[in-house]
Formats: C-alpha cells, sequence, structure tokens
C-alpha cells in the first residue's frame, strides 16, 4: 500500500514549478464604431495620458495594429497598490500573491467604418503562475473606444476609482 503513495508523492515532485496553468479570461475585446486608424490614435492618446499607470511602450506597429507595453510594480507606488486588483499569482503551497509585473498586448482590427480594440495582460512574478482578473483590460478598451468615438482621452481610474495622471 505504502509503494503507490509514495510514487504519488514523488510523480507529484517531479512538475516543473512556475509552469503556466493558469490561463487568462477568453475576452472579445470592444467593438468601436470608428475607423481602424482612429481607433489606433484613441490607443495612442490613452497610452500617452496614462502612460505611468499604463507602462512603457516596448514595441508599436501601426500598419499591424500591435502595441506592446510593460509595467513594473516598481514604476509608482501607486501601481504597486493596483497590481493586486489586475492580476494574481499563485504559489506552490496555495497562497495568493501579488505580480511583479505585468506586459499589454493591444490589438485593433477593423475597416473604414468600423474597428475592434483587444488587450491583454500577462502577469508575472518569477516562478509563479499568474492570471490576470481581466479588469484593466477592459478599462483599457472602454476608454479607447470611447475616445475613437468622439471623447478625449482620459486617465484611467485605480482602485478607487480615482483617475490617475500620466504626467
Amino acid at each position: 500500500m505504502r509503494i503507490p503513495v509514495i510514487a504519488a508523492i514523488l510523480a507529484g515532485a517531479c512538475v516543473p514549478m512556475g509552469t503556466t496553468t493558469l490561463q487568462p479570461p477568453i475576452r472579445p475585446g470592444a467593438a468601436v464604431a470608428a475607423p481602424r486608424e482612429a481607433t489606433w490614435s484613441a490607443l495612442l492618446a490613452v497610452w500617452s495620458e496614462n502612460a505611468q499607470s499604463l507602462g512603457v511602450i516596448t514595441h508599436s506597429d501601426a500598419d499591424n495594429g500591435l502595441l506592446v507595453a510593460s509595467l513594473s510594480r516598481t514604476s509608482s507606488a501607486a501601481v504597486a497598490r493596483d497590481l493586486p486588483r489586475w492580476g494574481t499569482c499563485n504559489s506552490v503551497a496555495s497562497l495568493t500573491l501579488d505580480p511583479d509585473s505585468l506586459t499589454w498586448t493591444v490589438v485593433v482590427q477593423g475597416t473604414e467604418v468600423s474597428s475592434t480594440v483587444r488587450a491583454s495582460a500577462l502577469f508575472w512574478k518569477p516562478g509563479l503562475d499568474c492570471v490576470s482578473h481581466g479588469v484593466r483590460e477592459a478599462e483599457l478598451e472602454q476608454l479607447v473606444r470611447a475616445t475613437a468615438e468622439g471623447g478625449g482621452a482620459v486617465p484611467l481610474p485605480n482602485r478607487r476609482g480615482v483617475a490617475h495622471r500620466g504626467r
């Protein structure tokens, strides 16, 4: 009887730590009643206004509608406070820990009539599985949509509903 139990324990110990088992929620993005170019411009305007709370753009490709950016919890005290609301990481001991950073991927697709903006955030902490709650992505998509459809770029809210200023 002891051999199957020991074998099961040893088999579990052979599972690599830090493998990605948590999956982010599948999100459709936001439909925008504006041309693709207007939505891309709105994304850049929103990012410019909210750079401190969104992160540094590391890649921007207007032709393909792709923006990639990174944000670290050391960016600001507000970011360090808000990261747990946006995503969490699970440890081996089933503890929930705050992520250290996130990488954004934002895609804008569409035509001369309408478009979509889809944001995804990959949260990271060394050796742990992390997952997004989908909160920040939805906030970003809705703000880009509102900006593209005629509103000006405004700051994203923090966890208390107070807008972060990008500057």
